[in-house]
């Protein structure tokens, strides 16, 4: 009796990692059991090795042949799988670098794939954990808020992209109310605003209701 191979295991090997293809052999043993199969892989470098197990590590994709016999009958079957390699992503982060307390600051992570909804998302600040839902962290500034945050992004299909950090300098200056009154040549009135200076620059300006 010819020898069955199914596959299990790695469904994609992740760039610069390693992946277990996994074998299951039926009927579970050679006509004598104590003799056992043998194993020949056949790797897309198109490399034959003989291992004394059906599973087989690898850390790149491509087709992927187990040749399996029976030493007593001379039995034996061939079976392929096709494992793709995924390329690693960087995340990307985009939002301000610089924020008053009281902002609002909302943090977007994007991996460079383009494939942002295939993305778990873990937004960190030093070993705190602070947003895990979606792609946008969203927060209200405050002193404690100045520092470095880090996005962290793992594929649905286990492969984790490459982190990026962002730099955020919160300003604990306090506001400067600004009161303006009147209307400008095309009939737009000021409103008053809360104006944050840091190192001699106004990092929020007053705005026209139009």
């Amino acid at each position: 009796q010819k020898p069955s191979i199914s596959f299990t295991g790695a469904s994609v090997v992740c760039q610069g990692e390693t992946a277990i293809i996994q074998s299951s052999i039926s009927p579970s043993s050679s006509v004598i059991p104590a003799v056992g199969y043998t194993y020949e892989w056949i790797t897309p470098s198109l490399a034959a090795a003989v291992v004394t197990t059906s599973n087989l590590t690898i850390s790149t994709g491509g087709q992927y042949t187990l040749k399996v016999t029976d030493p007593v009958s001379q039995c034996s079957s061939t079976s392929s799988t096709t494992i793709p390699l995924f390329a690693t992503a960087t995340m990307a982060i985009t939002g301000p670098t610089s924020a008053c307390v009281g902002d609002i600051i909302t943090l977007t992570a994007t991996p460079s794939n383009g494939q942002s909804g295939l993305y778990s998302y873990s937004f960190e600040k030093g070993t705190n954990v602070l947003w895990t839902t979606s792609n946008q962290y969203t927060f209200t500034a405050t002193a404690t808020s100045n520092g470095t945050y880090e996005v962290n992004g793992t594929h649905q299909n286990g492969c984790e992209a490459t982190p990026i950090s962002h730099s955020i300098s919160i300003s604990q200056t306090p506001g400067i109310i600004v009161n303006v009154t009147g209307q400008n040549a095309n009939g737009q009135s000021y409103s008053t605003k809360n104006l944050c200076i840091e190192n001699g620059t106004v990092l929020n300006n007053v705005t026209l209701n139009t």
